[in-house]
Order: structure tokens, then sequence, then C-alpha cells
């Protein structure tokens, strides 16, 4: 996984893209169909506004922004929002794939077994 770490009319400290950078590998231990995540950092008069991109392997993109006074404090917020997505897109999928599926070996209908309606 990619990750970037980039500033908008603000100077990126190497603190501030290693400290951006060890939070949106975490990503990865949620979803590994993770291709590449791209971290904004910008500052709006007092407050510092935190964008972090994560582009999906099949073309989907999570996007969370964040303000707040302290720029750590922003990428915070919006790595935990992204984190918060993810586990909400995985719990999805998972639900999806075991929805409307008939349990092997149960005939749905009558409510017999598969031994049941073979040996009569």
């Amino acid at each position: 996984m990619k990750v970037d770490v980039t500033g908008r009319h603000v100077s990126v400290t190497e603190a501030l893209r290693k400290y951006a950078s060890e939070k949106a590998e975490r990503f990865a231990k949620v979803n590994k169909k993770i291709v590449e995540v791209h971290v904004i950092l910008a500052v709006d008069g007092k407050n510092s506004i935190v964008e972090v991109i994560a582009n999906l392997a099949r073309g989907g993109q999570i996007v969370a922004n964040e303000r707040h006074e302290s720029m750590y404090a922003a990428i915070d917020l919006s790595t935990d929002k992204v984190m918060r997505q993810l586990q909400k897109l995985k719990e999805k999928v998972k639900d999806h794939h075991h929805r409307g599926g008939v349990e092997p070996g149960h005939d749905s209908a009558a409510g017999a077994t598969a031994d049941d309606v073979f040996n009569e």
C-alpha cells in the first residue's frame, strides 16, 4: 500500500509525515484491498484541516475530512473516521455474502432436510 502525505500551502515536517503514514498504514489491517492512501494537510486560520483519501482496488474511494486546532488531533480524527468507514464496508460485504442463502441440506419450502426428501 502506497501512502502519500502532502501539504496544501503548508510545509510538511518529517514528524508529521511519519505520524500520518503510520496512522494510514493501520488501514491495511482492516482491508487488504487498499491500493493507495493520500493524506492532505492544510491550515485555515487557526484550524488544521486533514483530508484522507483511501483508494480501493476495485475503484472505490473512502474519504474523510476533519478540522481541529492541532494538526495531530486532526490526523487522528480523520484516520479514525476512515477506519470506521472501512469496518462498516467490511461488515456490509460480510452480511451480503451470508444473506439470502439456504442452509445446505435443507429444503426451504417444506422445511425438510435433503435426506428426508431423497429417502421417500
